[in-house]
């Protein structure tokens, strides 16, 4: 059963305080590892592939394994600017890091591990919320429903994308 844990984190220096959640999806494809892999990582196809939540991606620089990214995303109801900085540590881990904004020190560690039928993937996701962004945890229920429906529909992209590139 997944669990929804919440914590408070106080940050001594400022005396300002953050609260984080944090859970677990977990979903199977149909694609094998190495093309949802693919999909996954390859983060300026953001927009095309899923344009309900990412609309607008501008890649700053590519360091090695990092990508730091200048985002435009919708997360409930609202749309957000973001800096994040994706590592990618082929052939299985995508991590997301965000580094501004109201989920300033959030992230999503995806995993990707191969099964007989496919791939299962993995997203460790903690979210924390900063500033005004603290009133969204009431509603921590709806968060984990939102990213589990984000989940849904971009395996369902990416499994839409890889079978049409086969035919």
């Amino acid at each position: 059963m997944e669990t929804l844990d919440t914590k408070l984190d106080v940050q001594s220096s400022t005396r300002e305080y953050s609260i984080m959640i944090h859970f677990t999806l977990k979903k199977n494809s149909r694609v094998n590892r190495d093309k949802i892999y693919s999909v996954s990582t390859d983060v300026e196809n953001f927009p095309n592939l899923m344009p309900k939540y990412f609309k607008s991606i501008n890649i700053k620089k590519s360091i090695g394994n990092e990508i730091f990214v200048d985002e435009k995303i919708h997360f409930l109801g609202s749309v957000l600017d973001v800096k994040t900085k994706h590592v990618i540590i082929h052939p299985r881990i995508h991590e997301v890091h965000i580094l501004s904004g109201p989920l300033q020190d959030s992230s999503f560690v995806e995993s990707y591990d191969e099964t007989l039928d496919g791939t299962n993937v993995v997203i460790d996701v903690l979210i924390k919320f900063n500033g005004v962004s603290k009133l969204f945890l009431p509603f921590g229920f709806l968060v984990k429903r939102q990213m589990a429906k984000v989940m849904d529909e971009f395996l369902d992209s990416a499994e839409k994308l890889v079978f049409d590139l086969k035919e």
